[in-house]
């Protein structure tokens, strides 16, 4: 089963800069407001969504030995748990 999580009360500018985040650790995001993201063995899907300011992302794959909860903590900190808390699914 996929792992996913949603945050709410995310801005546009909120959004660039999780991305801009992302991209100082070397991980590319896609242009758009959906996508896919890979980076070393991880796979997450996200989706943005400006009308409600909620940012959807799903743990698509992962290596065995790297647990679900150091992929949400690596997210968690990239801005997001400073602007919004995730919502509970």
């Amino acid at each position: 089963m996929k792992s996913f999580k949603q945050y709410h009360g995310i801005t546009r500018s909120e959004f660039g800069r999780v991305k801009i985040d992302a991209q100082k650790e070397g991980i590319r995001f896609p242009e758009g407001d959906v996508g896919v993201v890979e980076y070393s063995g991880i796979v997450i899907s996200f989706e943005y969504s400006d009308r409600t300011m909620t940012l959807s992302a799903s743990i698509e794959k992962k290596p065995l030995w790297i647990p679900e909860s150091l992929i949400w903590q690596f997210l968690d900190s990239a801005r997001l748990s400073s602007v919004a808390s995730p919502a509970k699914p």
